[in-house]
């Protein structure tokens, strides 16, 4: 089971009385955004640098404007994303409201204002078909979303959310139990010998993923066998990036096992990963796109009574693998989400 980072906590008077006041901060995570921000800004400057140093091109003329138009249409991209990255909001969480802060904006909303919290679902975004969201249905209609993936104390901000979403719905004033910031203790679970488990892999051997593996691995050999032999010394050279292809598509080829008490995430080509969850510890499972639909792995993601979060690609599991699975899931008194669009 995997740990998560917990949220700090900051007090303060209020009217120099003995009552606190205890608000959650969110962390922000390094994600996508980030990362395309860093490399389109490297290749903008590698790309103007390229036009200073050399402004002519292969003819002569005093301006190569492929170059010129390419590199600004590079830095008008990283504006574009640094706009987007700018506009991801710090969470303060109080007992009286909610606040959004980011450079660009800021917004407290009341939690008198607040209808509902819908903890788990989807939401559309600008770089993908769905992201796991958290949202907040305001008595205008109005929603407000929060993004998991920006936060590293994303299952703290929805556990304290899901507290607040139990005294609005009962009317009652919101309170922050100061012990809902104490970090969670994960179980190491110990499956015993004579738990049945019914297995849901597919074809995790014979799929695209495992394919590509196989052929690079090939193609690689056959390439540089003859010069391996004489040359046993560059033997790492071909082991790189045979371990690269390895690592890569094992990624997306995890599978299940499911008894009455236990569900358990291998992998068929991380023969060392083992992932072990009590069923009665399952808050909802999802059935969703790795990425884009287009990424050519579907996958489940597991969400914890305590709101821990994990997404596995299943790439080897065809349709009728998934509806089983489901079948299985349910029966078992699991919430199951299903996002696929072949599964609806």
């Amino acid at each position: 089971m995997m740990k998560w980072n917990t949220g700090f906590v900051t007090k303060r008077s209020a009217s120099c009385s003995i009552n606190k006041m205890y608000r959650l901060n969110s962390h922000p995570r390094f994600n996508a955004e980030y990362a395309g921000a860093i490399m389109i800004f490297l290749m903008a400057v590698v790309m103007t640098l390229s036009i200073i140093i050399n402004p002519y091109d292969k003819h002569g003329e005093n301006f190569d404007w492929f170059r010129g138009v390419f590199s600004i249409g590079l830095w008008i991209l990283l504006g574009f994303v640094v706009y987007l990255t700018l506009k991801i909001p710090r969470i303060i969480i109080s007992e009286n409201d909610i606040l959004f802060k980011s450079i660009l904006s800021t917004r407290t909303i009341s939690w008198q204002d607040v209808q509902t919290i819908i903890l788990t679902g989807k939401r559309s975004s600008f770089w993908r078909r769905d992201e796991e969201v958290t949202t907040l249905l305001l008595k205008t209609g109005e929603k407000i979303y929060i993004t998991v993936r920006f936060y590293k104390n994303a299952p703290q901000i929805r556990r304290l959310l899901d507290k607040i979403n139990t005294a609005i719905a009962q009317q009652k004033p919101v309170s922050i139990d100061p012990l809902i910031f104490l970090p969670v203790t994960n179980t190491k679970h110990v499956v015993p010998p004579e738990e049945i488990f019914i297995k849901y892999a597919g074809t995790p051997y014979l799929n695209i993923n495992a394919f590509i593996f196989y052929g690079v691995t090939i193609g690689i050999v056959a390439a540089t066998w003859s010069t391996i032999l004489r040359y046993p010394e560059r033997l790492p050279i071909i082991v790189v990036p045979i371990l690269a292809f390895y690592l890569g598509p094992g990624f997306l080829l995890n599978y299940f096992l499911v008894s009455e008490k236990y569900i358990v995430v291998k992998n068929a080509f991380w023969f060392w990963r083992k992932h072990i969850y009590a069923i009665d510890e399952i808050e909802e499972v999802t059935f969703e796109y790795y990425n884009t639909p287009k990424s050519g792995a579907n996958a489940s993601r597991i969400i914890t009574t305590d709101f821990r979060s994990k997404i596995y690609p299943a790439a080897g599991l065809w349709v009728k693998d998934w509806k089983k699975l489901k079948t299985d899931f349910e029966s078992r008194g699991i919430k199951v989400r299903v996002e696929l669009i072949e599964l609806r």
